[in-house]
């Protein structure tokens, strides 16, 4: 998965990301606050934890409940900014990045051009001055008129772009030049509403994107509830809406039957997402999803749940079903493709749905209807009559139970 801060690829089942150490969603990646305990983006749940006794702590916590211990330096890390530029960490206040040496505004934190007088953001002025003796001189002075100290020939214009966003975003405000995820439809930092399509402005009476004609809402078929182009799920109902298409990978919007781009069909069902428990497992605290048929808590990545077979997407923890190789509301892909025809298999298929060719549940390599074990990846397998259910051993051609002949 994606971190939703910096972008980088991380490992599921992590809530900080390595790289530029924030705080994730451990099932999707979205990016979350230190105090969030419910994901935005796919609805993931958990608990917040001391970090000196990993006792259960609510965000209003000031001292541990559990072994009194404070957690107000806990929360120093609040105080850990992104560079507006490159997504690196930078301490509240401080205007340069450490690691690509480009500005910020200290008024508002938008990202500035070098040498810019002024934040295109909040119009916050700011004054320049000599670095030999001090004196306030102009921002594009080349000579110092307290001291005389001549400074660098003005570069060419071409030698520095304009700011860009974070590689934690998707583009720039186009209002106040902060990073924004266009698909959220709006700026967080001026408010701007924005198309998630293009990311263009947009007015608040606006219906259509005025740059690339995308409808801005469309109301959900099931329920009527009015949504952004780019919902993923309808909060009255429930209904899930595919955003990426499982066949062409193209960005979908709106609730459209078949995918625009290459017309394969889209599934948008009404499902439920499984909720998630903590536990602690020796030293290593394991986040653990809960079937929402029959309340057995497992591990998504590990397979379908052990007591009643229900799958759940590894990515999302939204509900799957058996013959879906995609998740329809996150995108994740699993299963594997037949080795024999080369379709699509669900996870954990026994055989082919397109061309009935057996295979290994665990693996997904072809196999003999009859093998005892697979001979890719070593699994074991139980034969068993197809007439009674006995079991039966590999070389047997009559079964001992209730005497049907095999092929």
């Amino acid at each position: 998965m994606r971190c939703g801060h910096c972008d980088a690829e991380i490992e599921q089942g992590l809530d900080i990301c390595p790289v530029c150490e924030r705080d994730v969603c451990y099932q999707c990646g979205a990016a979350v606050g230190p105090d969030d305990t419910v994901c935005p983006a796919c609805g993931a749940t958990w608990t917040l934890v001391c970090p000196f006794c990993d006792g259960e702590i609510t965000a209003q916590d000031v001292v541990c409940p559990h072994c009194g211990e404070g957690l107000e330096d806990a929360d120093a890390d609040d105080d850990i900014d992104a560079c507006p530029h490159c997504g690196a960490e930078m301490a509240a206040g401080q205007i340069e990045c450490p690691v690509c040496g480009e500005d910020r505004c200290p008024n508002c934190g938008r990202p500035l051009a070098r040498d810019a007088a002024r934040c295109p953001g909040c119009g916050h002025a700011f004054a320049f001055y000599c670095p030999e003796c001090d004196a306030e001189i102009d921002a594009d002075a080349t000579v110092c008129p307290e001291c005389g100290t001549r400074f660098e020939d003005e570069v060419d214009a071409e030698a520095y772009e304009e700011p860009s966003p974070s590689a934690a975003y998707s583009s720039t405000c186009p209002t106040c030049g902060s990073g924004v995820f266009a698909e959220d439809g709006v700026c967080t930092a001026c408010g701007q509403a924005l198309c998630p399509r293009c990311g263009a402005a947009v007015g608040d009476e606006d219906t259509v994107c005025p740059a690339c004609d995308l409808a801005l809402y469309f109301a959900c078929p099931d329920c009527g509830f009015e949504l952004l182009a780019s919902s993923e799920v309808c909060p009255d109902c429930n209904r899930i809406f595919v955003r990426r298409c499982p066949s062409c990978d193209a960005a979908i919007y709106g609730a459209p039957s078949a995918c625009p781009a290459c017309s394969a069909p889209l599934q948008a069902k009404s499902r439920e997402s499984a909720k998630t428990i903590q536990r602690r497992v020796g030293d290593v605290v394991v986040s653990w999803s809960v079937c929402p048929d029959c309340g057995q808590s497992f591990l998504p990545t590990e397979g379908p749940c052990p007591n009643c077979g229900t799958l759940l997407c590894p990515a999302c923890n939204s509900r799957v079903f058996p013959d879906e190789t995609a998740c329809p509301r996150c995108g994740q892909t699993f299963g594997s493709n037949c080795p024999t025809c080369g379709k699509a298999t669900p996870p954990h298929a026994e055989a082919c749905p397109a061309c009935g060719q057996a295979l290994c549940p665990e693996c997904g390599a072809a196999i003999d209807a009859d093998s005892a074990a697979c001979p890719a990846c070593g699994a074991e397998f139980d034969l068993v009559c197809p007439g009674c259910g006995a079991e039966l051993r590999a070389d047997d051609e009559v079964c001992p139970q209730c005497g049907l002949t095999f092929d």
